[in-house]
């Protein structure tokens, strides 16, 4: 995921195709229960009298500008830990749960995996879904459709203001705010405060280009996919009417409504699951009437693993062969009023495929500037296909471009994409004997812009197959291709510089 820029979106997207072997649910085994807790209660507060309507100073743009407090009003602290990966930028989480031998003080009952991940934004903040912001027609007296939305995704998530009102409140918050500076520091809050964006902060007024005077909602939501483990999860959503004129915003009521949410959990595979191979992943979902479930779709590790399904009962063919392993599964939904759930976590052990077909031998990936280097890298057969696969920012106007090598190997590029700004390349080579802890170099031709690189072994192949790229001026790219050979699999790469949006192939 790359850092948005202020212009328009637009997508490079390259792709390849190989083949896979199948295989099946060997195993399961039952998951544990946790204890007796005190856990958070996440609030959002918005007072009603910090809003003002400002210009942008980039892109002079009209704004709808609002303070907000995010806080934990339950009877223990909220506390998030993330365990932070140097070559990819990316963080998994867990959440650490708390109980009170005694009023005032706590102490770690246990800890449970974050369905989603986070990136860490130098120097002092996580791209993570805290918090999420939306501008509403009002239909009457509901909530209508969603006319802007805040790009507010930076957090430094921990406490910066006293809220109380709540018992056994401290006179201090914990951990500190200079723990956000340190991608591996605990995060959270303590009972009574909370963390504070004042309406002028850069990154969160909503853009009011488009937008006509009139009477709207602001939706407010703590949590908004719900992965936090919470005492009350009804209580998320603060509503704020107000009345834009001009320059002018004026607030006419705001309410806390009691949203009742969807629920999902996976039904295959089970907790404890070992997997091998193809394996089919089903899930069930029901919707608060007068809601209906719009769509499911599955995460791995606290990343998209499939696109939105919206037919039930919801299920995705996932082939394992990329991951080895323990992994957390889970499944989240979306109902017709857009509001979101997240299932329980599946912990599943990926097995290694056996069959003497293609494999994959070597799987990682780096992200960083100018020239990124892979971790390191050593291959188990000799004869391997490798593949690299690169997306790339670059300079406007231009056309970025990168050049790959290492391993002792001659590489040759398949494709590349860059008719708009960024690029998206794949580029392979053939393994001639065994590789013990070399390293892949992707370097670009305009330096110091945001790269990922992944590369990829697989033992027993023929080599690559078809292959094609595309662009989108403005939104996802899209293409056709053939495989030239049934039960291939398509493996692609994309470079979205101007919005940090996962993206998957449907």
């Amino acid at each position: 995921m790359f850092r948005a820029r202020p212009q328009f979106a637009l997508s490079t997207m390259a792709l390849i195709v190989t083949v896979f072997a199948t295989s099946f649910v060997v195993s399961a085994v039952p998951s544990a229960s946790a204890a007796t807790v005190t856990l958070p209660d996440m609030k959002i507060n918005v007072p009603i009298d910090q809003f003002s309507i400002g210009t942008n100073a980039g892109t002079g743009h009209r704004q709808l500008q609002f303070t907000h407090q995010t806080w934990d009003a339950g009877t223990g602290p909220f506390a998030i830990q993330p365990t932070f990966n140097s070559h990819t930028g990316v963080s998994s989480f867990v959440q650490l749960i708390y109980r009170s031998p005694s009023a005032g003080n706590w102490v770690v009952d246990h800890s449970r995996p974050i369905a989603v991940n986070g990136v860490f934004q130098a120097p002092s903040d996580y791209n993570f879904p805290l918090t999420r912001f939306t501008l509403n027609k009002l239909n009457g007296s509901a909530v209508g459709t969603v006319v802007a939305v805040s790009p507010k995704v930076d957090y430094c998530i921990t406490g910066d203001v006293f809220i109380g009102g709540v018992p056994n409140v401290p006179n201090n918050t914990s951990p500190p705010a200079s723990n956000c500076t340190n991608p591996n520091g605990l995060l959270g809050l303590s009972v009574g405060w909370g963390d504070q964006y004042d309406q002028t902060d850069n990154g969160q007024p909503i853009d009011l280009t488009g937008v006509a005077d009139g009477t709207y909602v602001l939706h407010a939501t703590v949590d908004p996919q719900h992965v936090f483990q919470e005492s009350n999860v009804t209580n998320d959503v603060t509503n704020t009417t107000i009345s834009i004129a001009g320059t002018n915003v004026s607030v006419i009521s705001q309410s806390s409504p009691v949203t009742p949410l969807p629920s999902v959990s996976m039904s295959s595979p089970a907790p404890g699951a070992t997997l091998r191979g193809n394996v089919t992943l089903q899930a069930t979902a029901h919707a608060s009437v007068p809601a209906t479930v719009q769509s499911v779709r599955y995460l791995l590790d606290g990343s998209p693993l499939s696109g939105h399904i919206t037919v039930a009962p919801y299920v995705f063919h996932w082939g394992t062969f990329l991951v080895s392993g323990t992994h957390h599964l889970c499944a989240q939904v979306t109902d017709s009023n857009g509001t979101v759930n997240t299932s329980s976590i599946s912990t599943v052990s990926v097995a290694r495929a056996t069959t003497s077909g293609l494999s994959v031998d070597v799987n990682v990936n780096s992200t960083g500037h100018s020239n990124v280097v892979s971790p390191a890298i050593s291959t188990s057969v000799a004869h391997d296909t490798v593949v690299a696969l690169v997306g790339a920012d670059g300079p406007d106007g231009s056309f970025q471009q990168v050049a790959v090598s290492g391993l002792g190997l001659t590489w040759h590029l398949v494709k590349r994409s860059n008719a708009q700004s960024g690029d998206a390349e794949i580029w392979s080579a053939v393994t001639t004997h065994l590789i013990h802890s070399g390293v892949v170099t992707s370097h670009e031709r305009f330096s110091s812009y945001a790269q990922q690189l992944q590369v990829l072994a697989f033992a027993a192949s023929s080599g690559l197959g078809s292959s094609q790229s595309s662009s989108g001026a403005n939104g996802a790219a899209k293409l056709t291709i053939k495989t030239s050979t049934a039960g291939s699999y398509i493996f692609g790469v994309g470079s979205d510089w101007d919005n940090p949006a996962g993206r998957t192939l449907i």
